[in-house]
């Protein structure tokens, strides 16, 4: 199977490797970036990927879902996802609040089901 990981943070990485045995080679590999401009430019360069799984979370406490962060189910991010899938590709979304209103998180998410 070949994995591309997305991480922000290099301390992630950091810890994946020395306490989870991550190992990284042809197949498997993580690339530190802000996840938003890796898939505008990968959406740009017109790479496919059969799935992607949205998994960038905040924890701050005044926001209306914890996971995603607002600027991944932007319209503009939907689409970039939507060139980024080959034709049976999905999008998995991690959706989490830290309020306790997970249908409202849900339903907020819930429209990047429509078909664009």
């Amino acid at each position: 199977m070949n994995i591309t990981v997305v991480e922000i943070d290099r301390n992630m990485l950091d810890i994946a490797l020395k306490w989870f045995g991550l190992e990284l080679d042809n197949m498997h590999r993580v690339i530190i970036e802000d996840g938003v401009e890796y898939v505008k430019r990968i959406a740009r360069a017109g790479a496919k990927f059969d799935v992607i799984h949205i998994d960038a979370c905040t924890m701050e406490e005044n926001v209306d879902t914890n996971c995603p962060i607002d600027i991944f189910y932007t319209e503009e991010m939907v689409r970039n996802y939507a060139a980024m899938l080959k034709p049976r590709g999905v999008v998995i979304m991690n959706v989490l609040t830290l309020t306790g209103n997970d249908m409202a998180a849900a339903k907020k998410v819930g429209p990047l089901t429509e078909p664009l």
